[in-house]
């Protein structure tokens, strides 16, 4: 490919297939932007020769080979920008087999890069990686306060990509051209343009009956002209911010359009002022944040299956059509079946609030803002209101207590404003003919830390509070262990409340971080466990997505010797030949492949053997 502006990397020592289809020129950069960086980011610099395979391409002075740089590999290049509003990095990439690729930019007297991550790459197809850099760049740190993220004005003097070579065959990389680009003000008014007329369109198909609501969109569609006609022609920021109103608009009505008709019908009156939709409990629904409005389903008539002893969710979504609802009350019927009841006391009702997210070092930039989060019970004969532009989302959780009969059940759900009418939702429930067992068959492993709990809250935790916490991680079929705590967790005077709720995993201590087991911190904990008869719930956790097996068989070997009955944990690994012998319950990546990922027969094996 003696034409393109495209570098294929060499990978192993070995040689180059080519597998990888040719690059063509980048095409993604849209019309009418700022150019602000470009660069022949990875290109090697030869001069008109052919790629041919067992080259080595020299980029930077370097030969990139896996055994020169291990599993992971970095590619920088000097850099001299300025980011101006609304900027993306663009460019071409193409890998064989699952790859994690890292995009890191430094600003000016930066010492650690701002990072982002990327996964989602189909293997043999150059795809297009186009990044929004505001939000999206982070650095990774511990130190409170110590947070930022990418914004305009940042210089910027140094990037890099850098991705793994961590896989059971030599991967192959193709990376095209890199360029950074902002959005022109002649891009910004074509979008405003377009906006403003989907916004009337949507507004012209609004039934009849919601001709107030029309008349305030209208109203809003000449204040946000009037405000764009006073823009001056190099701005960008404030034909965003009036795009989004617009798109607000015209989404809002859109959807109103959509949802009026079916719930018209369903209620069978002349008009009606809001209606009540259904969506799963998979969706978080806002009307405070445009990408998470509601979407679901209109009239609402939710169906659920489960099994005795497991409890199910769904959510009911009130949409106002024209008015203030005032005064809702939400009641719900006992579940009446052929077979018996499912008494009202096993059905819970909650307002999903929201919260608003902020730039973390846990936030990719596309969380942030209003976010639905908090389920706060509805308390019997509470009400709430819902503004005209508003959405309430209300959250149903439906137990089917241990010992219900299987069969259908149904119960009438009442949504009832107090200046509208009322609205009956019909809820069925169908049970199987079986029981969830508790404890059930999996073990689970987080780390449930009091530390962090307690420094979130500003408060002690003591026993009742820690039984709050415990009852609800095991209702949800999370043990409340602490992987990374160096002692006993749960805590021990409340393992027999956590047994009678399911627990299947207790956690002696966890050592992956230490060169050695702590004899002296194990040895009460592991007497007071098995006075109690509790070694079979009981294991160490030695190691965290590690190859070093030497030490893993170091460790192993000390509990096995000295704490006969004790499990011995390994995380992030697949049942190896290194191990076996020492490990007891294995905890292998689903992704195929590397060091740690799953491999079918190793697992069939180790079940053999008799390890988890």
């Amino acid at each position: 490919m003696p034409n393109t502006r495209y570098a294929v990397l060499l990978l192993t020592a070995l040689f180059l297939v080519p597998e990888l289809p040719g690059a063509q020129e980048n095409q993604s950069v849209p019309a009418g932007t700022n150019l602000i960086f470009e660069d022949n980011y990875f290109y090697p610099y030869w001069s008109g020769a052919d790629v041919n395979p067992g080259d080595d391409f020299d980029l930077g002075g370097r030969v990139l080979t896996a055994q020169d740089y291990g599993d992971t590999v970095r590619l920088e290049r000097e850099a001299d920008f300025t980011l101006r509003e609304e900027n993306f990095i663009n460019f071409e990439f193409n890998c064989t087999g699952y790859q994690v690729l890292r995009i890191l930019l430094w600003p000016a007297g930066a010492k650690e890069p701002l990072a982002t991550v990327i996964t989602h790459f189909r293997s043999g197809e150059m795809q297009m990686v186009d990044v929004p850099l505001e939000g999206n760049f982070h650095n990774y740190v511990s130190q409170p306060g110590d947070y930022r993220a990418l914004r305009p004005g940042d210089r910027i003097t140094r990037l890099a990509l850098e991705f793994s070579l961590a896989e059971p065959e030599p991967p192959r990389v193709a990376i095209g051209q890199m360029t950074v680009y902002s959005l022109t003000s002649q891009v910004y008014r074509e979008r405003y343009v377009r906006a403003r007329q989907q916004a009337q369109k949507a507004l012209d198909d609004l039934p009849e009956n919601l001709r107030t609501r029309r008349e305030r969109y209208l109203d809003l569609l000449e204040e946000i002209q009037r405000l764009y006609e006073k823009i001056p022609d190099s701005e960008t920021t404030p034909i965003k911010q009036l795009e989004q109103r617009l798109d607000w608009i015209g989404d809002a009505a859109g959807r109103l359009a959509n949802y009026y008709q079916p719930a018209l019908r369903a209620a069978g009156l002349p008009k009606i002022d809001y209606c009540v939709g259904e969506e799963s409990s998979l969706k978080r629904v806002t009307h405070l944040n445009p990408r998470l409005r509601f979407r679901g389903k209109v009239p609402a008539a939710p169906a659920l299956s489960l099994a005795a002893n497991e409890h199910e969710a769904f959510q009911l979504v009130l949409l106002p059509f024209d008015i203030f609802l005032r005064k809702v009350k939400v009641s719900v019927s006992a579940l009446e079946g052929s077979a018996g009841q499912i008494g009202r006391e096993n059905i819970t009702v909650s307002r999903v609030l929201p919260v608003r997210t902020q730039l973390s070092p846990h936030s990719n930039g596309m969380d942030l803002g209003w976010v639905p989060d908090a389920l706060v019970p509805l308390e019997e004969n509470e009400t709430f209101e819902v503004s005209p532009e508003g959405e309430t989302a209300l959250w149903f959780d439906i137990r089917a207590p241990e010992g219900t009969p299987a069969g259908s059940y149904r119960a009438v759900i009442t949504i009832a404003p107090s200046n509208s009418q009322a609205t009956e939702v019909p809820l069925e429930v169908t049970v199987f003919d079986y029981a969830l067992p508790l404890p059930g068959m999996f073990r689970t492993q987080g780390h449930f830390s009091i530390e962090d709990i307690e420094n979130f809250y500003h408060r002690k935790m003591d026993s009742d509070w820690l039984k709050e916490w415990y009852a609800f991680w095991l209702d949800y079929r999370f043990d409340p262990v602490g992987q990374y705590s160096n002692y006993l967790t749960p805590r021990p005077e409340l393992i027999p409340f956590c047994l009678e709720r399911g627990l299947k995993t207790i956690i002696l201590g966890g050592f992956s971080s230490e060169k050695e087991v702590d004899r002296a911190g194990l040895d009460s904990v592991y007497n007071y466990i098995k006075s109690q008869g509790w070694l079979d719930y009981s294991y160490v956790y030695i190691g965290d997505e590690t190859d070093n097996f030497s030490l893993m068989r170091e460790k192993a070997d000390a509990i096995h010797t000295s704490y006969p009955g004790v499990k011995v944990m390994i995380g992030g690994s697949r049942p190896r030949e290194e191990l076996t012998g020492y490990i007891d319950v294995w905890d292998p990546i689903l992704r195929p492949g590397g060091v740690y990922g799953f491999e079918q027969e190793s697992c069939r094996k180790a079940l053999e053997r008799g390890e988890e």
